[in-house]
Order: C-alpha cells, then structure tokens, then sequence
C-alpha cells in the first residue's frame, strides 16, 4: 500500500502545472498584417499599434488573444468606430476576420520555416471556428483591416476591437 502512495504523488505533480495554466487569465495582444503568429508558443508583446495609411488605403493589423482552448471555444467580435483625435470625424468600423490554420507537413527545399501549422485563410465571423484541442496555452488570431476613405481628414485616430468570450468577460 506505501508503494500506491508513492506512484501517486508524482502523478499528482505531473498534473499542477496544467491546472495552474488554465487559470491564466485571456491575454490580447497586436502585430502588423506581416507576422507569422504561432498556434502555440510565444504570442506577440505588443499591447497597442499604430498604423500608418493614405487615403483610399485598406491596412491590416492582427489581434491575438491567448489562453486555453476552454477559455477560446466561442469569440465574440465587436470592432468599433475609429475616431480622429478632437473631432466627430470617424472611419469606417474595421472588417475583422477570424484566421484559419493551415497544416504544412511538407516545407519547400528553401523555405525558413519548419513544418507545422500556419494561419493563412480569412473566414467570416459567422463561420465555425477551428476546434481548439488540449489544454495548453494556444493563440487565436484574428485579421483587422482598416480602411481610410478618400474624403478622410488628415490626423490621429483612434479605435478599438472587443471581444467577448463565452464566460462573458470583454477585452479591448
């Protein structure tokens, strides 16, 4: 009966540093159109951007929320406007897409990038999302576009994203 004992305490340790993830809080984070975000691993650092466009111009940018697949199972996006700093002048609300990976199992001879999954097609937000698997810390990118009409006024502007996730809490 001591051996049980034994066997069990490491078992037990195996387990805590899941349930110490899960209990991470969701994190957001941003990144231009131009950075491959991972599936798992190292989410962006960055919690604002600033973009930089003419008028008559669309400009990506990408928003990742990391936490578990149990946090991420269902998103709720809300772009809003975005304003001009010191004025009622707006932009049209971004179009946000959520972002489906792609699985490479075989690289190209030149390719830098070892095989693995890879965020390439833009769904529409009213598409089931890819089902989120296992328990670990996963990142769920979504593609902004902001689009800047011929008639904007020169300026600052302002703007935000909130997503609402399924236990009810927003981020922005």
């Amino acid at each position: 009966m001591r051996n049980a004992a034994l066997l069990l305490t490491p078992m037990l340790l195996l387990c805590l540093p899941v349930l110490m993830t899960a209990a991470e809080p969701v994190k957001i984070s941003v990144c231009d159109g131009m950075t491959r975000v991972p599936r798992e691993g190292a989410p962006p650092t960055a919690q604002t951007l600033q973009l930089h466009a003419a008028r008559g111009e669309w400009e990506p940018l990408q928003m990742v929320l990391t936490g578990t697949p149990e946090q991420l199972k269902s998103i709720g996006v809300l772009p809003t406007g975005i304003a001009r700093t010191g004025s009622e002048d707006l932009l049209p609300t971004p179009v946000v897409f959520p972002e489906h990976y792609v699985r490479v199992s075989k690289s190209t001879p030149m390719a830098p990038l070892p095989v693995g999954d890879y965020p390439d097609a833009l769904l529409p937000l009213d598409m089931p999302s890819q089902e989120l698997t296992g328990t670990g810390m996963v990142n769920v990118p979504f593609w902004v576009d902001v689009f800047v009409p011929y008639t904007a006024k020169a300026g600052d502007y302002h703007g935000e994203v909130r997503f609402k996730l399924a236990d009810g809490t927003t981020l922005a």
